[in-house]
């Protein structure tokens, strides 16, 4: 098991949504309900050697009036930071809520760690996470 810590900073107007975090293989393990403001989530995840820590923005009620917003802004796993790769993940966001231009809006936003929608954001990594962090932070 990974010990993993996902910050974030949030404005929530008018819902209560809920951020869920799992991996490719163990979808969506925890669920916690966010409020406005700073705070973080903590949980354990069994990651496969190839896998994905996905953290998933849930229960937004559309409103242009008042905003609703999250960010992730800090990810560790096994007290190893992510910050420098955090922004290499993909958010893929649900714009099925929403009345959008299908032909203009794009798949998913890279880097996509500040939600607007509902969607999910998927950071792909391999284990050993600290061989992870050291090769994808090399620029030589």
């Amino acid at each position: 098991m990974s010990h993993v810590e996902i910050t974030y900073i949030s404005e929530i107007n008018g819902c209560t949504p809920k951020i869920s975090v799992g991996t490719r293989f163990e979808r969506f393990s925890h669920v916690q309900e966010i409020w406005s403001g700073s705070g973080k989530i903590i949980c354990d995840l069994e990651f496969k050697p190839i896998d994905a820590l996905l953290i998933q923005f849930t229960d937004k009620v559309w409103d242009d009036r008042h905003p609703t917003w999250m960010q992730i802004t800090h990810i560790e796993i096994d007290q190893i930071q992510l910050d420098q790769i955090i922004l290499l993940g993909k958010q893929y966001p649900d714009y099925s809520k929403i009345d959008f231009d299908r032909q203009s809006s794009p798949p998913y936003y890279c880097p996509g760690t500040r939600f607007e929608l509902n969607g999910v954001y998927e950071l792909e990594i391999y284990l050993p996470i600290w061989h992870f962090r050291t090769k994808r932070c090399d620029v030589s």
